[in-house]
């Protein structure tokens, strides 16, 4: 189904393929979840139809903080924080910096991967306090994997100019 829907896209007049993207956004929610739907949605994403995906993204508001712990859904997550305009990248990181969703991201073996490609993406100011809000959560994650990627990014990141 999901190369059969990808499909559909490609051969649709623009008026056909803008209908298919809409229906998709209305249960974004539900397919991102999905082992195939998220790739119709990551797919839709990389689509050049900006109002649609800003659309498609606020969907996920409220949400970023559970989506990016699931396997499926996690990659639609990452996915969004690269696509997105810089006004909803900002709104992303800043669902994913409330201290309880921090804290779980953190030590979870997705949502690690949605904060270090946070940390990629980030523009400076962001950057610097969402390392501010990792820092003391830092000596909790110092033995586990995920928490030692994060720890290495900063490190690395440490020499960057935008700490």
């Amino acid at each position: 189904g999901c190369c059969v829907m990808q499909r559909c896209i490609d051969s649709a007049s623009n008026e056909q393929k803008l209908q298919l993207v809409r229906q998709i956004s209305k249960n974004a929610l539900a397919l991102v979840r999905d082992q195939f739907g998220n790739y119709v949605v990551q797919y839709v994403l990389d689509l050049d139809f900006s109002i649609v995906r800003v659309e498609l993204i606020q969907e996920f508001s409220g949400h970023i903080a559970s989506l990016s712990t699931q396997k499926f859904s996690s990659n639609v997550i990452e996915k969004c924080l690269h696509v997105a305009a810089p006004h909803v990248q900002a709104e992303l990181i800043e669902e994913v910096m409330q201290p309880n969703a921090l804290s779980m991201l953190l030590q979870d073996p997705f949502g690690n991967y949605v904060i270090q490609t946070a940390l990629g993406i980030a523009k400076p100011e962001q950057y610097r306090r969402l390392v501010e809000e990792i820092k003391p959560l830092l000596p909790a994650l110092r033995n586990t994997p995920y928490g030692k990627r994060i720890q290495n990014k900063i490190a690395k990141d440490g020499l960057d100019t935008r700490m």
